[in-house]
Formats: structure tokens, C-alpha cells, sequence
């Protein structure tokens, strides 16, 4: 067993023309939209780009009380690049208007990745943004003296729709990296520059080409991460709308006016292919999958307009703007809109992902009984192209009842002897059914509520004062009712191997009033018997998100007055999006009669665009007694605020009088413009303060009783270089114990504590030097460790230096010998009194030969297409072995391993040598292991690929594990 530790250890150290109506010809032309309805004004991602970027977007973990739950199904790897292959769900609650993915119901497929981006303001950014004649307005021209004589108005009126007044917001999510971030505006094709909404050690380079008659389009991404991996984007998402708004005057009028876009316009780029370091490739295909679907009513809105007295002989040229129109208004006209759209996605499903040697297979079929997204995936097929035999993970499905979603029931395996493993059985809250997509049973924040509505419009102090009927009449209760909430919702999951997990679930609060979605209350583990052996309870406190308030949903538009189904107060992307809690409670209930409870303390995390938070500190409670206690602290900056002005909302309140007659035509002045801004911000880690309150016999009237907790504190500090990379790690335990802000008493230090730190350096560091310089060029490996130094209390005690290949493979260690030294390297950055320790060589990042300071060298043979080590030979050269029969210069397996012959020769040949031989049964494990004695020990396996018994060369079974399908 020893043995096969010793090959799990070798893997782990060498191996994401607008058109619109005519408005001059619809009577309420000067009526319509009086404010910007930003959501139809949005090309949205695609369902499924909202797929991939739902879970970058909310955040899991305790301080959202949204459970992280996942079923992972299969990761490839490939020169130390992972591609998990999973499933996950999201528990913040189904909302009414949430179409189903592939996989599901709120589930999503993790396969691949994407760039994906959100089109605002109805203009690409190519079309306008980016351009410095169509981006957004200057300050120095809204800051004009004038701005509100005719001349400006005027402007405004003809120019503002010429101009791209909002970026588009970019979404990455990818194996090992996920962010947002805008394009600076107003700059050239040739000079794009990125900013992002928070620093990570990603480089984004995009690729634009010109399209006639679209002219110039985003084509392609690149990214490269500090590693030396290149992730290529291009397999597009595309999706145009259609916007149809119905209007309803006080007498009973109804107009239409609808716009639609004739071009396509791209919203997101799939992974095409991931290139490592050592130029191995994962490739990605796609299947496009192209539907319409309709949500109706999507947005409302009644507006209340005081109407023009045209006998006014006092009236001005120019009514003031934006508020001051009271003088030329009389009476009251009500107008009531309803905003449809008609969604036309075109997605890309993954259909294969594949290497030199696996290959994954994703089977799609339709179902023609799901509303508007018709596609499952039925399953997922692993190939070992080596063996050429596969297993597969299959799924089923139901549909909830009412509108009938696609429900995931069931995911199991056959595995490669054909045989079906038991399921993951998936079971859902479906007390109730759902409600059509487009209903008016929800609550602010889009979840189902139950209430029979006539209408999105909320009912509100304001609107019963201001509206009539039958306006008034079809207000709507848009409040939260949990029970509601709750339908559709993910309450328990049946594992393969036995036992269950339940969850129950409740409406997240701010302590006073209910909001929207749901957040975990209670998880309870069962064992295969239905008995609960861990319970867990969950409290919240201090809510930090929107809140809803009532002037929220109404506002004043000069002489209008809006009453929306949606929050007005400002563009919904200036809101901060999400929640967190600042304090949340966990008690764990063990079987045996114990509570663990954990207090976690969260802070915010400094960002624009969602509410996100940082860990602060954690409490450990066993029963009573503080058992630990941990601290954080952080750097956080913005580094960069980018600051530009929306264009302002149509108030109504600029008229031309042109000879005694008043113009309709010109009644679309501008308020104030909206001051936005974007920023870029990073934080760090740079404290880490760990207490524990450890248990110690106290000697009391002649027995010892354990009824005291001594503290003891490590404290972790971090000091980081411009690219994000820890150069200094500090370690310091000479404190009993260390409260955050307070420091620490004297009684509570101690000198004989350690206080030792390590040091990092990384290529950058190292300017003159030519080879590390192109490391970072060639391959972007600016996070590859150069040094690393331990220094206990003033004094280095260990130091290592590593040189590397081209492709940032390692070449040579050093190790530090205080005083004596005597490295030759033709590395300038080797200190002298650092000493050569180990030599390797490699094949496409494989080690193929170690040397080792005292002269000895152990060899590694590389089989299954260069996959797994077959042979481990100490005391032998690569070029010994490549000197015998059977072997030679460069020789390769292919996709098999050693065989009879080879190892013969081996053995034969090389009689000095210690030889340790391997087989594999690729995707499951070692098959065999033979020893230097030319033993063999038999590897064997259940149809989960797990280990069932080993036995000696003599037939004797050495272990044996038995399953428990129960617990």
C-alpha cells in the first residue's frame, strides 16, 4: 500500500438598425417611454451563457446562506491544467420567469467556459462605445453654461441615440478564473484597453475584424493565466429581441410600438481550445441550438402627465427644465404600458471536449413537452482513447408540474463493464405548481408569490392617492410569501452509495421585513435507515443589500409622475446587485449529543457591482466554550474609478412655442444626466490571526479535571509584488494570545515563540536575465517560483533556487549552504553559497531523469501516450535505458506500455539498478505494480473504479475493502 501511495504522490508532483415604428405617427408619440426602460434596452446573455455565469455571479457561501451543491461527475487533466466536469445547483429559489437549462431546473452544466458579455443601452460597444466620435457625451459639454437653452435641447433630441451612452459588461468564467470587466471608451480598434472590475492574474486580449456592412465586431478572445496556459474563445452566442410595448390611455385608446434589431449581435464566446505550457491542447466543440420565446409584460408602468393648456399666452419659448413646468400644464392624463419581449437566442451546447487521450461526448435530445427550451442533455460519455472503452453518466428527467420545466431526477453511472451504478435521486418542493413564465404572481425581486394580480404595478401608499380606476383596481400585492417562494426548490438528494441530505429552506430578511429569494435554514444528513446523524441550523443577522422601499418603484419626471413595476430610482445597473449577511450563526447538532457552533463575521468587499463580502473573523464554539478563534484582515484599494455621465431620462418638460402654437414633436427635453462610474479594485489577504483554546488538565483536590482553555496564537502575514504574488509569508507564535486592534498584553507574550518568514521571488524579479525575461514574453509564466527563503528570527536557515527550460519546466535546485556554497551555474541569479541539489530532464513536461547531488540518478519510462509512469529505474541513466534492445533513441510506447520484451531487457540489462514496473488500467487506476524482485502485486477494482481487494505474486488477497451502501 505503500507502493501505491508512492504513485499517487508522482501524479500529484508532476502533473476557464434598431428599426422602430414611425413615433410621429402614434398619437402618445411625445407620451411614450418617458423614462429609459433599461431592460429592453439590454441584449441579455444567452440562456446558456447566464448558465455559466450564474454561479461567478452569486456568491456560495455562509454569508448568503445559499447552499454550495454540486455533483461531480469527471475532471480531465492535462500538463496540470483541470477540467472538472460537474453539475451544479442553485438554491436562492426559482423565479418565475427562470427558463430551464439542459440539465434542468436552476441546475447548470460545468463544462468549458466562456466570455460572455451583457449589450446595454441597445448599442454594441463597437458600434459606439469604444469610438471616440459615438461614445458617451464629455463632461466639459454637459458642464456647458447653457445647457438648457433650446440649442442644447435640441442636440440632445437629435444626437442622444446617435451616441453609446453605457458600456457592454463582459463576464469570464473558465477552469481556475472567473471576473467582469468594460473596455475603456473613446479609444482606437488598434489601442482596446481593458479595465476590470477586480485584479486576478488573467490577461484578456481581444480581436476585432471588420464585418460589412456591421463594419468591426469583437471576432475572438484570448487569455492567458501566470502559468504559462492559453485560453482561446471564439464559437459564438448570438441574440436579437424584439420589444413590444402596448399602451392603454384613460379612455380606453390602445397603440403598439415594437423594435427590433435585423442584425444579430454576438453575446458570447465559447472556449474553443486550451493551449498548456508544454503545447498540449484541450479542445472544445459546440452544437448550435437556436429558439424563440416570449415573456410578456415583462415591465409596466402608468404615468400621470399634466396636460398643456394651449391658451396659455404667458407661455415661454423654453419651459425650464428639467422640474419647473407647473405654468403651462393643467389637468391630468393617465397612460398605462406594458413592455413585451421576444427573445430569439442562438446557444452553443457543448458537444465534446477532448485531448490526446480522453475524450468527453455530451448526447442532446429534444423534448417537446418543455415549454421554450426543448433541449436535454441524456448523457455524458468518457472515452478512454487508449483502452477505446468509455463509461458514461446518463440522466433523468421529469417535468414540474404547471408550466412544465425540465426537472432532473436522476443521475447515474454505467460504468466500463456496462453495469448501471446506483443514483443520485434528486426530490423537489412541488406542494404547488409553477406559474406560467410572464405572471403576475411575483414579488419585487422576480419570485413567485401566489397573489391573483392584475397587474406588475405595486401597491403603494402613493398610487392609491394619485391613480383612478381602473387603474387603481389593478394594483398588485408584489410582497414575499415563503411558502410560494419555495415552489420548485431542491429539497433533498439521495446518494449511490446510500443516505440522504435534506434541506429546508426560508425567505431571506433584513430582521424587520421578508426580501427576495430563499436562504438555507436547515440541513439534516441521513443514513441509509432515514436516521439523522448531523443536523445543522443556520441564523442570519445584519442584512446588507437593496431593500425595498416604496419611493423605489415611482418617481417625478418634470410634470409626469411614474408609477413602475420595476425599481426607477436610477439605472438598475448603478444598483449594487446581491446581499450578504454580516453575521452568520452555524450550530451543528452531532450524533453522540454535541453541538459545534460556528460564529462567522463577514465585512464588504469593496465592489460596485454586487454586494459581496470578505471573511472577518470565526468563532468555534464546542458546546459553551470558545475552542477557536480566527481573524482577517485585508489590503483593499481601488485602483481605478472611470467616471462617465448616462444620458437623462425624458422629463417632458421642454416646449418650443413656434408663432402661438405649441410643437408636440418637441416635447423630449433631458433631466440631469446620470453620473456613473466603473472601478477597478483589488484586495489582499495580508492578516491571518488563528487562536486555539486547547483543553488542559487543571490538578484540583487531588484529581486532575479538564475545565480549562489555554490559548496559543499563530499569526500569518502576507506582503504581495504588483502581479497579486505573496513575496513575503511571516509566521509569528511567540503570542499566547492576540486579539485583532488590541494586540497583545505582555503576560501573553512569549519570547521563546517562533518568529520566522519566507521569502518568494518570481521571474520580474530577475530583469537582467535573459532567460527568465523571455519566459514571461513567450509564455506569460510571471507566476513561476524563483527562490524561496526561510529566515527565523533575522537568520536564513534554508533557501532554495530553481532554473527552468523554455517552457518553464524545472531544470536545476539549489539548496542554501551557509558559507560554503560553490555553485557553477550559468544562472546569474544563483547566489554563491548555494549549492546544485538535483538535475532534472524531461519529455513534454514528463520528469525522464532525476540526478541527485550524491551522484545517484533515478530514471522514469512514460507509457499510455505519455500519461502514466510505467517504470521507475534508480540507479540508471535515460541514456542506459535508451542503449538497450527494444528501446533506442527517443523510442515511444504509443498508447501502450512496457512490454515483455522491454521489461525483460530491463531487467536483464540493467542488473545494478533498482526496477519498479507499473500497468495501468487508464481512468481507473494501477493494474499492476511489479517490485526490484520482479514481485507483482494485482490491483483490482469495483464498477466505480474503486479499490476491492490487492493480491501478492502468490494468489494471496493482501487488503481488502468492503463498501457500506448504507452510510
Amino acid at each position: 500500500m505503500k507502493k501505491i501511495l508512492f504513485i499517487s504522490t508522482l501524479f500529484l508532483l508532476f502533473t476557464n438598425l434598431l428599426l422602430a415604428q414611425n413615433p410621429n405617427d402614434d398619437p402618445n408619440r411625445f407620451f411614450y417611454s418617458p423614462y429609459i426602460e433599461h431592460y429592453t434596452n439590454v441584449i441579455p446573455e444567452t440562456p446558456n451563457a447566464s448558465n455559466f455565469t450564474q454561479y461567478g455571479n452569486v456568491p456560495v457561501d455562509y454569508s448568503t446562506g445559499v447552499p454550495n451543491i454540486s455533483i461531480p461527475l469527471y475532471t480531465l487533466s492535462v500538463d496540470g491544467v483541470e477540467i472538472p466536469i460537474s453539475i451544479s445547483y442553485h438554491a436562492g429559489g426559482v423565479k418565475v420567469d427562470d427558463l430551464a437549462s439542459s440539465v434542468g431546473l436552476k441546475w447548470t452544466l460545468n463544462a468549458g467556459g466562456g466570455i460572455f458579455r451583457s449589450i446595454a443601452g441597445g448599442k454594441a460597444d463597437e458600434e459606439g462605445w469604444i469610438n471616440p466620435l459615438t461614445s458617451f457625451l464629455d463632461y466639459d459639454w454637459y458642464q456647458y453654461p447653457e445647457r438648457d437653452t433650446k440649442t442644447i435641447q435640441d442636440y440632445l433630441k437629435q444626437n442622444g441615440s446617435n451616441h453609446d451612452h453605457d458600456p457592454d459588461i463582459f463576464n469570464y468564467s473558465f477552469p481556475g478564473a472567473s471576473g467582469k470587466f468594460i473596455f475603456r471608451p473613446k479609444t482606437t480598434l488598434s489601442n482596446l484597453s481593458i479595465l476590470k472590475e477586480r485584479e486576478d492574474k488573467i490577461s484578456i486580449f481581444p480581436t476585432i475584424i471588420h464585418n460589412p456592412p456591421s463594419g468591426p465586431v469583437f471576432d475572438s478572445f484570448t487569455t492567458k493565466d501566470h502559468n504559462g496556459n492559453q485560453y482561446n474563445f471564439g464559437t459564438k452566442e448570438s441574440n436579437n429581441n424584439i420589444n413590444i410595448t402596448t399602451s392603454l390611455d384613460g379612455i380606453g385608446q390602445i397603440n403598439f410600438n415594437s423594435t427590433y434589431s435585423l442584425i444579430r449581435k454576438t453575446t458570447a464566446w465559447m472556449l474553443n481550445n486550451i493551449t498548456t505550457k508544454n503545447n498540449k491542447t484541450i479542445n472544445f466543440t459546440y452544437s448550435p441550438y437556436e429558439f424563440e420565446y416570449q415573456i410578456n409584460a415583462i415591465g409596466q408602468r402608468i404615468s400621470i402627465r399634466q396636460e398643456i393648456d394651449p391658451q396659455n399666452q404667458g407661455l415661454p419659448d423654453v419651459a425650464p427644465a428639467p422640474l419647473n413646468c407647473d405654468q403651462v400644464y393643467i389637468g391630468n392624463k393617465f397612460l398605462k404600458e406594458s413592455t413585451s419581449v421576444i427573445y430569439r437566442p442562438k446557444n452553443q451546447l457543448i458537444q465534446k471536449i477532448y485531448s490526446d487521450n480522453i475524450e468527453i461526448q455530451f448526447v442532446y435530445s429534444n423534448n417537446d413537452s418543455l415549454s421554450d427550451w426543448k433541449k436535454q442533455l441524456d448523457k455524458i460519455v468518457i472515452k478512454d482513447k487508449i483502452e477505446n472503452k468509455s463509461k458514461e453518466f446518463r440522466f433523468v428527467y421529469e417535468t414540474f408540474n404547471g408550466d412544465p420545466r425540465l426537472q432532473l431526477k436522476e443521475v447515474y453511472e454505467v460504468g466500463f463493464d456496462n453495469q448501471r451504478k446506483p443514483s443520485y435521486i434528486f426530490s423537489y418542493n412541488e406542494t404547488l405548481t409553477l406559474p406560467p413564465k410572464g405572471s403576475f404572481s411575483k414579488d419585487y425581486w422576480g419570485f413567485y408569490n401566489g397573489q391573483n394580480n392584475g397587474s406588475l404595478i405595486p401597491n403603494t401608499n402613493s398610487a392609491n392617492i394619485h391613480l383612478e380606476n381602473p387603474f387603481l383596481s389593478q394594483l398588485a400585492d408584489r410582497e414575499v410569501y415563503t411558502n410560494y417562494a419555495k415552489v420548485g426548490v431542491l429539497n433533498k438528494i439521495q446518494y449511490p452509495t446510500g443516505g440522504a441530505t435534506e434541506f429546508v429552506y426560508e425567505s431571506n430578511s433584513d430582521g424587520l421585513n421578508l426580501q427576495g429569494g430563499l436562504r438555507i435554514k436547515e440541513v439534516k444528513d441521513l443514513d441509509g435507515e432515514g436516521n439523522t446523524y448531523n443536523h445543522t441550523f443556520y441564523t442570519y443577522e445584519n442584512y446588507n443589500g437593496l431593500l425595498w422601499r416604496e419611493d423605489l418603484t415611482y418617481r417625478p419626471l418634470g410634470a409626469t409622475y411614474i408609477y413602475s413595476s420595476d425599481f426607477v430610482l436610477t439605472d438598475p445597473s448603478l444598483h449594487k446587485q446581491g446581499y450578504y449577511y454580516g453575521k452568520v450563526i452555524v450550530k451543528q447538532k452531532k450524533a453522540e449529543g454535541d453541538f459545534l457552533t460556528t460564529e462567522y463575521f463577514f465585512e464588504d468587499n469593496t465592489t460596485l457591482s454586487n454586494f459581496a463580502s470578505l471573511p472577518k473573523k470565526t468563532l468555534l464554539f464546542k458546546n459553551d466554550n470558545v475552542i477557536q478563534l480566527k481573524e482577517f484582515k485585508y489590503y483593499k484599494t481601488v485602483l481605478e474609478e472611470m467616471h462617465w455621465r448616462q444620458l437623462g431620462d425624458r422629463d417632458l418638460c421642454y416646449n418650443d412655442a413656434h408663432e402661438g402654437q405649441l410643437s408636440p414633436n418637441n416635447l423630449m427635453g433631458y433631466g440631469e444626466p446620470i453620473n456613473t462610474y466603473f472601478r477597478n479594485y483589488k484586495h489582499e489577504l495580508i492578516n491571518e490571526i488563528t487562536t486555539n483554546y486547547n483543553e488542559v488538565p487543571v490538578y484540583q483536590s487531588g484529581i486532575f479535571t479538564v475545565n480549562e482553555y489555554k490559548p496559543s496564537t499563530t499569526i500569518k502575514s502576507y506582503q504581495y509584488n504588483g502581479d497579486m504574488l505573496v513575496t513575503r509569508e511571516t509566521i509569528d507564535t511567540r503570542y499566547n494570545e492576540y486579539i485583532s486592534n488590541h494586540g497583545s498584553t505582555p503576560e501573553n507574550f512569549d519570547e521563546k515563540g517562533e518568529l520566522f518568514w519566507i521569502e518568494n521571488t518570481y521571474p520580474k524579479d530577475y530583469p537582467s536575465d535573459a532567460n527568465l525575461q523571455d519566459l514571461i514574453t513567450s509564455k506569460n509564466l510571471i507566476a513561476l517560483p524563483i527562490s524561496k527563503t526561510v529566515i527565523n528570527k533575522g537568520q536564513q536557515i534554508q533557501g532554495q533556487f530553481f532554473t527552468y527550460d523554455s517552457n518553464g519546466n524545472i531544470k536545476e535546485t539549489y539548496l542554501f549552504n551557509k558559507g560554503t556554497g560553490t555553485n557553477n551555474s550559468n544562472s546569474s541569479y544563483i547566489p554563491e553559497d548555494y549549492d546544485l541539489s538535483t538535475t532534472y530532464s524531461n519529455i513534454d513536461g514528463k520528469p525522464t531523469e532525476v540526478k541527485h547531488k550524491d551522484g545517484t540518478t533515478t530514471s522514469y519510462i512514460w507509457g499510455y501516450n505519455k500519461q502514466y509512469p510505467v517504470a521507475k529505474i534508480d540507479n540508471a541513466t535515460y541514456a542506459q535505458i535508451e542503449a538497450l534492445q527494444y528501446f533506442g533513441t527517443n523510442f515511444n510506447f504509443g498508447v501502450g506500455g512496457l512490454s515483455i520484451n522491454q521489461e525483460n531487457s530491463l531487467r536483464n540489462n540493467l542488473s545494478n539498478s533498482m526496477i519498479t514496473t507499473y500497468t495501468y488500467d487508464p481512468l481507473i487506476g494501477v493494474k499492476t505494480m511489479t517490485d526490484p524482485r520482479n514481485r507483482t502485486v494485482y490491483y483490482f477494482y469495483d464498477g466505480f473504479g474503486r479499490l476491492e481487494y490487492v493480491k501478492d505474486h502468490e494468489g494471496n488477497i493482501l487488503s481488502e475493502n468492503e463498501y457500506n451502501y448504507k452510510n
